[in-house]
């Protein structure tokens, strides 16, 4: 039987260095958490990811298919910005073992920055206080992880 639960430790973007939890099989739902400091801001920034995976494999097949795809969502909180980024990544497994291996996957990123004074108020792409901006990044990230 597959095992349902993964713990993985990663670095990536947008979820900077993270530790996130995953439950389920062929398609898994995950939560994580990060931190990433920032030198030329002078802030450390954290973060929170709301995943979901679907692994390709043929409901027959008794083994863990490498190949995913990954989309999720990400909030980025620290120095008075806000940012809220969406992505989709394809990825893969490499098992080390039976129950433990590295994922790596890469993607796009399309985000909105919430500057300073950001009050909730967005009018056709306005805010009442602040800036906001639109844009798409690469991302990706690299996790070791460990199925029980």
């Amino acid at each position: 039987a597959q095992k349902k639960t993964e713990v993985s430790f990663g670095i990536g973007l947008p979820e900077a260095i993270n530790l996130k939890f995953k439950f389920g099989t062929i398609n898994k739902i995950g939560i994580s958490a990060g931190l990433i400091h920032s030198k030329s801001v002078g802030a450390t920034y954290g973060t929170l990811s709301v995943d979901f995976y679907h692994y390709f494999k043929k409901q027959s097949d008794t083994t863990r298919s490498q190949w995913y795809f990954n989309n999720g969502l990400c909030f980025w909180k620290g120095s008075g910005d806000n940012t809220l980024l969406f992505y989709l990544r394809f990825g893969k497994s490499f098992s080390i073992s039976e129950d433990a291996g590295i994922n790596i996957d890469l993607g796009v990123s399309p985000g909105m920055l919430y500057e300073r004074g950001f009050t909730g108020s967005i009018t056709y792409g306005r805010k009442e206080y602040g800036t906001s901006s639109f844009f798409v990044i690469p991302c990706g990230s690299i996790s070791f992880y460990i199925r029980f």
